[in-house]
């Protein structure tokens, strides 16, 4: 009898909205924002969503199933790489790369630091790219558009940020830190990038072709960088912020300059001749105030959560 297999199968994690049913169905009496937190812990993978004891807060949850010392998730990379790809030292390699870095790297520098792995790397980038673990996006104002590799399985994240080497104990101690809403800002960052189609939604341009990336500048003073750029072919280029606080988003004077000067270097060293307007995706909407109107439209958290 043999036991060989065939072909892989990729089931896509849940969505916000299909995290949500589910959290419904375990009684888990979580609110949205809880759950947004959890889902960028333990992204939308049902099998670790049905871990979760609704006896325990978030922070309890987080402990028991990924930081404490035998915690069932804490060496789980490993066995998710096996299950999905046949786990192989270089694709933990990469992965231990890309999770360094944000806004992801170009693959020549990735190549370079992984010593030039050849055709090898192309296929475990394909690899990886099918998984859903990391996307592949070209920003069309950099000179040669070369590839730029990204992680943006909320999971693996979290795996290589906290858990691996026992980075960090306990949660509890953690939440609410510099160091933890510096994480979550830059978790929410990425997962938002897995929700474009609702942002579209929520921005009223659903049915509108678009290129979406990145960008950074390459020569102004202070230096500029957008979240997302949404670049339409209605002849309209959106600039997204994205900003995750417990409180509807403050904008500030200084806020609005920094904003103001995002739009100006864009528009500058990319020659657009479209409109360019400013948006917020905030997990929690928008504060009204003074310097509110440099925003011209808002998407939130239950935006994300829409389909």
């Amino acid at each position: 009898m043999f036991n060989r297999i065939t072909r892989r199968l990729y089931v896509a994690p849940f969505s916000l909205h299909e995290t949500e049913q589910m959290s419904a169905a375990l009684d888990l009496g979580w609110s949205r924002d809880t759950i947004l937190q959890a889902y960028l812990v333990f992204g939308g993978l049902p099998y670790y969503i049905d871990m979760l004891d609704r006896r325990r807060s978030l922070a309890q949850n987080i402990d028991e199933l990924c930081l404490d010392l035998h915690a069932p998730l804490r060496n789980e990379v490993p066995h998710l790489m096996e299950a999905t790809l046949s786990d192989s030292a270089l694709h933990r390699k990469v992965l231990q790369e890309l999770s360094g870095t944000k806004a992801g790297m170009h693959r020549t520098e990735l190549a370079k630091r992984l010593g030039n792995a050849g055709g090898s790397l192309s296929r475990t980038l394909d690899d990886l790219e099918k998984c859903g673990y990391i996307r592949k996006y070209t920003n069309p104002y950099e000179r040669y558009r070369v590839a730029t590799y990204q992680m943006v399985d909320p999971f693996l994240l979290f795996s290589f940020k906290f858990m691996q080497e026992q980075k960090l104990g306990s949660w509890l101690p953690f939440e609410g830190s510099p160091s933890y809403y510096a994480w979550r800002g830059n978790a929410f960052e990425i997962a938002c990038l897995g929700y474009i189609a609702q942002v579209k939604a929520a921005l009223g341009i659903a049915a509108v072709q678009t290129s979406c990336f990145p960008w950074s500048s390459g020569s102004s003073n202070p230096g500029a960088q957008v979240d997302l750029v949404i670049e339409r072919k209605d002849g309209v280029t959106d600039l997204c912020e994205m900003k995750y606080t417990d409180k509807p988003f403050s904008i500030d004077a200084d806020c609005e300059r920094q904003l103001m000067h995002k739009r100006e270097a864009f528009r500058d060293e990319s020659g657009t001749r479209d409109a360019v307007h400013l948006a917020l995706i905030s997990a929690n909407g928008l504060a009204p105030g003074a310097h509110a109107g440099v925003v011209a439209a808002t998407v939130t958290a239950d935006d994300l959560f829409a389909f």
